[in-house]
């Protein structure tokens, strides 16, 4: 069927005609078609659909007799008791379970190699790779000044003319038993590639290439990106609010955090639209900015590479290293430029973190995303590993049960970083504010009062052991593998946490009961919601305790 126009297509190819080129050219660049299409807000047009929601089922009440009524009474009432409902043990008892003694104990060690080049530093990963190269390039974020790190993620995509797409990567270094101080962070500009073996050369070239020569002063290519990243960010705050909501929560408690709310939070929608003004005002300014940060970031010292590859091919990837760290070198000025300030968790935010925030952020939404969190281990303090067992169990059990089948809500979760101590509740695409909330204090009630069985806890080590021990390609091991090895934790550290993990006893789950008390204390909430989902919320809310309601989007 497709022989016959595949062969004339690669005749024309191997005659040398623009083949698709010219059909580039014909149908999209020359295509005289357009179509415009405007989107109009209505004003009043949510109260218009929710009218006519009341009128339809008021008409299709009238309809019903008073038998039909209350059989469909009788029938939510079953419904909800069938919710709240457990299991029957000598049914789970049915299902084919594993057991621990099935579990390895042991961690999986991925094998890393470091070489200092020059004042870099190279890590290689000898992986069954089947002849591709993984080249990962990290940049060190804190050459540039805080004030610049908003700018951040426009400048990656205006590098982005490589293999992937380039990212910013925001990294804690200390170990993995103890939380580190809130300003305990190193951050890279971390840039990726791959290519097969025969093809090494190309990729480091164009790694070269896109780091020197990508062209920063093209105005109208900004604008375009600052508008769709505008577009975009304020769509998702509606479609994603969760996000939004859980890092408003948690980024006033650690730098990380802070750096992340900048770089993909309210805070970066407020650099973009102040970014499109000024590209449309005062466009030298910005690119300078833009120029200025580049140039920081090109420094050979501190550079790391990371190759992951089977033994062949990394030996051809190895030997390109030096070429691309002196390429980074001489483009380092022969004077050293002053060091940026030290970054710092700025000072209201330290303030702020002493006494709860609750925080109304409104969106147009017919759903609700509903976030509290807090600190519940203070820096330097040792966090068990039986908080991933935990966190996960109550994930699927608790919070499944009461904020998604009972609540309605499409999603929870319980978000918990044992680097930074702090935790953090969120909902998604929510229909309740104030009951969600409930919800999230009665936690450490439910774990008092709802002992696991022996079952119950072998089934939660075996679930948090299958977080630990997910598959991932040769790609994620190697970047793991140098993850694991900027953070400074050891495969020692990773047994130490698997040995806990699978350690973990009903006691475990008494202690950490206790540390979520203070979240139901004193946790910080973050509410994504319409207005009147918003102000229905204060009204069943404790005084001290109302959400402070504003505009998300200005």
């Amino acid at each position: 069927r497709f022989e016959a126009p595949l062969a004339d297509v690669k005749e024309k190819l191997a005659s040398g005609e623009r083949l698709f080129e010219n059909l580039i050219e014909q149908y999209v660049l020359n295509n005289p078609g357009r179509v415009t299409v405007q989107l109009v807000p209505e004003a009043g047009l949510d109260d218009k659909v929710q009218a006519a929601e009341v009128t339809k089922l008021a008409v299709v009440k009238e309809s019903l007799s008073t038998d039909e009524i209350i059989k469909l009474q009788q029938e939510t009432v079953a419904l909800k008791a069938l919710q709240m409902k457990h299991d029957d043990p000598a049914d789970l008892a049915k299902l084919p379970t594993l057991s621990i003694s099935d579990i390895d104990p042991l961690v999986k060690a991925v094998s890393i190699q470091e070489t200092a080049v020059g004042k870099a530093t190279l890590l290689t990963h000898e992986l069954p790779a089947d002849g591709l190269v993984y080249l990962d390039v990290l940049l060190d974020l804190k050459r540039i000044p805080l004030d610049d790190i908003p700018y951040v993620p426009l400048l990656t995509r205006m590098l982005q003319n490589w293999a992937q797409p380039s990212k910013a990567k925001l990294i804690f270094r200390g170990g993995s038993e103890r939380t580190p101080a809130a300003s305990d962070v190193v951050a890279y500009l971390t840039l990726g590639g791959r290519s097969t073996r025969e093809k090494c050369g190309e990729l480091f070239g164009v790694a070269k290439e896109m780091l020197t020569s990508t062209n920063l002063d093209d105005r109208d290519r900004v604008l375009e990106m600052l508008k769709e990243s505008k577009i975009r960010k304020e769509a998702s705050v509606s479609s994603s609010g969760n996000a939004f909501a859980s890092q408003a929560v948690t980024s006033k408690f650690t730098l990380s955090s802070h750096l992340g709310e900048l770089m993909g939070g309210l805070s970066q929608l407020a650099v973009v639209k102040a970014a499109i003004a000024q590209a449309e005002s005062d466009w030298p300014t910005l690119l300078a900015r833009l120029e200025r940060m580049r140039a920081a970031l090109l420094n050979a010292d501190g550079a790391v590479v990371n190759l992951s590859a089977d033994g062949a091919s990394l030996a051809d990837a190895t030997a390109l290293v030096p070429g691309l760290i002196d390429h980074l070198s001489s483009l380092s000025p022969e004077t050293p430029p002053e060091p940026p300030v030290a970054w710092t968790l700025p000072g209201q935010l330290e303030q702020q973190s002493a006494a709860p925030s609750y925080d109304g952020l409104q969106v147009a939404t017919k759903v609700n995303y509903v976030a509290k969190g807090g600190r519940i281990f203070s820096p330097g303090e040792f966090v068990p590993g039986s908080a991933r067992v935990i966190t996960r169990y109550l994930r699927t059990a608790y919070l499944w049960d009461e904020v998604r089948v009972q609540g309605g809500a499409y999603g929870c979760s319980l978000g918990f970083d044992r680097m930074t101590g702090v935790a953090a509740f969120s909902s998604y695409r929510d229909p309740n504010v104030a009951k969600t909330l409930n919800a999230y204090d009665g936690t450490a009630a439910f774990l008092r009062k709802n002992p696991l069985s022996e079952a119950e806890l072998s089934k939660a080590i075996i679930g948090a052991v299958s977080d630990l021990d997910s598959p991932t390609s040769v790609s994620s091991k190697g970047y793991n593998s140098m993850l694991r090895w900027l953070l400074g934790v050891s495969d020692a550290q990773r047994q130490l946490l698997r040995d806990q993990v699978l350690a973990t006893t009903p006691t475990d789950f008494l202690a950490f009961a206790d540390r979520l008390d203070s979240l139901a204390e004193s946790g910080d909430v973050a509410v994504v919601g319409s207005q009147d989902a918003l102000e229905q919320a204060n009204s069943a809310l404790p005084a001290s305790e109302q959400l402070v309601i504003r505009q998300a989007l200005l």
